[in-house]
């Protein structure tokens, strides 16, 4: 008798239409293979309860939802598609890239983790701390020049973002910090950032470290985008300032965050 039943179902392409003329099982079934394909336009669906499914709609599309509005749909073309008010995931690996409503959105590919007190790759890699801030750089560290690094490898993208945090520590009075990348004319360093600032005009501040004088601007960010699509960047973070020792007056880099897109 099943098998007369199932030879039917299969003849009408239901697998619905099956489990509707199938007796109820109250010990459960296995199956070693089940194959749902719409047919002429037909969807192909297992149903549980009144109104929640999963199998193939008419276009041949995976769904799974209820039948008015599936929740998540896997398109012929690998296409999958969320539909839900709410999306919870304990962890997420985005291996390529990802998009909101079309839009590609900022994939990070470099962080610089000072949190170990130590920094690689720089042409000059030492670090300090300020206020609880691990910093490339900083008290007695950099003061005149610029320190830069090389990233290889960038995955394929059109636009790059590099963030940061610049600090300025000490007597400055009215000296430049500045952010380079190699972008210009046949990869030529460019200034893509600048920043000033006069310690001397500052009134009521407050000392966060290095000598005894206030830093009236310790911390301004770092926030640029550009069109970009080689495999590689040099990042150079500097100042224009002409004193030589650092421990008058200094720089400080944390924070180091680059995205494509």
């Amino acid at each position: 008798m099943f098998r007369n039943i199932l030879a039917s179902a299969l003849c009408t392409h239901s697998v619905a239409g099956l489990l509707r003329s199938v007796p109820q099982a109250q010990g459960g079934m296995t199956v070693t293979n089940l194959r749902l394909a719409s047919v002429n336009g037909s969807p192909a669906t297992l149903r549980f309860g009144e109104d929640f499914e999963l199998g193939v709609d008419s276009n041949g599309d995976f769904a799974m939802g209820s039948r008015a509005s599936p929740a998540l749909t896997i398109s012929n073309k690998n296409v999958m598609t969320i539909q839900t008010p709410s999306f919870v995931v304990k962890s997420l690996d985005l291996q390529g890239d990802f998009s909101v409503m079309g839009v590609p959105q900022w994939r990070l590919v470099h962080v610089e983790d000072l949190s170990g007190k130590s920094a690689t790759g720089w042409d000059n890699n030492l670090v300090s701390e300020c206020a609880g801030i691990v910093m490339l750089g900083g008290h007695c560290q950099f003061s005149q020049g610029e320190v830069t690094k090389k990233l290889e490898k960038l995955p394929p993208h059109s636009q790059i973002r590099v963030k940061a945090n610049y600090h300025f520590i000490d007597a400055w009075v009215g000296e430049t910090g500045f952010l380079r990348l190699n972008v210009g004319k046949d990869g030529g360093m460019v200034h893509v950032w600048t920043d000033r600032h006069s310690q001397n005009r500052e009134e009521r501040g407050v000392n966060v470290c290095g000598n005894e004088i206030s830093e009236g601007k310790f911390s301004s960010a770092v926030d640029v985008a550009l069109p970009h699509n080689a495999e590689s960047l040099v990042i150079g973070f500097g100042s224009t300032l002409d004193e030589g020792d650092p421990c008058d007056v200094s720089f400080g880099v944390s924070g180091i965050e680059v995205y494509v897109r």
